[in-house]
């Protein structure tokens, strides 16, 4: 796998569902946490569907972008690898990769 699959993974998987909001009123009723931890989630939850469209579109992007600020925090010298979608001719975008989704039945 290695970073830049790690990374595009966390950025397409960034959104949470409704789910989570069901699954902390809950927790409020029972007294399991604070009015202020779902005032978060709330938030979050609304930020997130709206962001998380885009983030989605241009996550190669984000990716390159995120590498070249961690190197100047961490003032590492770039390293070469195909790390970026700046290394990459189509900017990261595979247009011409085939999908092929494979399930069972029951």
């Amino acid at each position: 796998g290695g970073h830049r699959l790690a990374a595009v993974a966390t950025i397409n998987l960034s959104q949470i569902s409704e789910f989570a909001l069901v699954i902390c009123s809950l927790g409020i009723n029972f007294g399991h946490i604070g009015e202020e931890t779902l005032t978060i989630i709330i938030w979050t939850f609304a930020i997130l569907a709206i962001l998380s469209s885009y983030m989605i579109g241009y996550n190669y992007k984000i990716y390159g972008f995120q590498c070249r600020l961690m190197r100047k925090v961490l003032r590492r010298s770039p390293k070469s690898t195909g790390d970026t979608a700046d290394d990459h001719e189509d900017g990261g975008d595979h247009v011409d990769r085939n999908i092929v989704l494979l399930g069972f039945h029951k």
